[in-house]
Order: C-alpha cells, then structure tokens, then sequence
C-alpha cells in the first residue's frame, strides 16, 4: 500500500492511477484506490466518477464533516459489504 498526502489524483486508469505529487505527475500500479480528502466535503471528484465505475460508495467526510470514528465504522461497513 502506498499512501500520498496532499497529492492530486489525475486520472484513474484500469490498474493505473496518475497522480500528481510535488509538481511532477506519477505512473502508479492500482487495483484499489481510497481517497481520502480534507475536511469539507467535497463532491466534485465524486460527480466526475459518476457512470466512469460500476459502483460508488460515500463514506466519512464526503457525506458531511464528522469525527474520524464515524468514518471508520462507515468505511468498515462499506468493507463487509464488499
């Protein structure tokens, strides 16, 4: 596993994310990508996922701005899930 803080994910390719990490962009091999991304929720990377996966699960921040326990109890039911 592989994290990046304050990174910006370029695109998400099948197997390939490109991100773009203190000013230059980065090839990196993925079958699963998590973002996590600041404390305001933020739905622009979200509706520009929209129709690109087949499914989408919204946990944590990107719901609305709450403590990290939430999230993480929301994420691991997202993980049973899977």
């Amino acid at each position: 596993m592989t994290i990046w803080t304050k990174a910006e994910i370029k695109e998400i390719r099948d197997k390939e994310v490109i991100v773009k990490y203190k000013g230059s962009e980065n090839r990196v091999g993925a079958d699963t990508v998590v973002v996590a991304a600041g404390s305001e929720p933020d739905r622009q990377f979200l509706e520009r996922m929209q129709g690109t996966v087949s499914e989408i699960f919204v946990v944590g921040d990107c719901i609305k701005p709450r403590r990290v326990l939430e999230a993480i109890a929301e994420g691991f039911k997202v993980g049973v899930k899977i």
